[in-house]
């Protein structure tokens, strides 16, 4: 499955990099504390991409995004902290907007995050033509003082 939030969209980077992404990932995680987000809200992104929201009652994700985010990270990317869960690209469908307005009030169940995973992305090599997303990492959050 693809689904995921993003905390930040990082562009290409050579092969040599990849072992010190992850290390600022781990880094990252070291002194981040688990915390529960859910999901909420619905809508559209450029008429076909829909998308439910996430509800971060702790306030925790937009500081995680941003330490994840730092000295890597493309800056006009993700960079409107508008965390969501991409559920369809379905095209200029009749009646989509319909269909995700109804779910604009949409509460789901909280649940923990746990960890940080660091993916690859190659786009249009998926089901479809969609990205084929492979794990780098998948760091814990521990919570520890520096």
């Amino acid at each position: 499955m693809n689904w995921h939030v993003t905390l930040g969209f990082f562009g290409e980077k050579p092969e040599g990099s990849v072992d010190a992404m992850v290390e600022h990932v781990r880094g990252v995680a070291r002194r981040t504390s688990a915390f529960d987000i859910g999901l909420a809200g619905a809508g559209i992104f450029r008429h076909d991409v829909c998308w439910v929201g996430v509800d971060d009652p702790s306030g925790s994700l937009e500081p995680l995004a941003d330490r994840v985010r730092q000295g890597y990270a493309i800056r006009d990317q993700h960079s409107h902290h508008r965390f969501h869960l991409t559920v369809s690209r379905a095209g200029r469908q009749a009646g989509l907007a319909d269909v995700m307005a109804a779910l604009a009030v949409y509460r789901g169940p909280m649940w923990t995050v746990d960890s940080i995973g660091l993916f690859r992305s190659d786009l249009g090599e998926g089901v479809g033509g969609h990205p084929l997303y492979t794990a780098l990492a998948d760091v814990p959050l521990l919570g520890e003082d520096d």
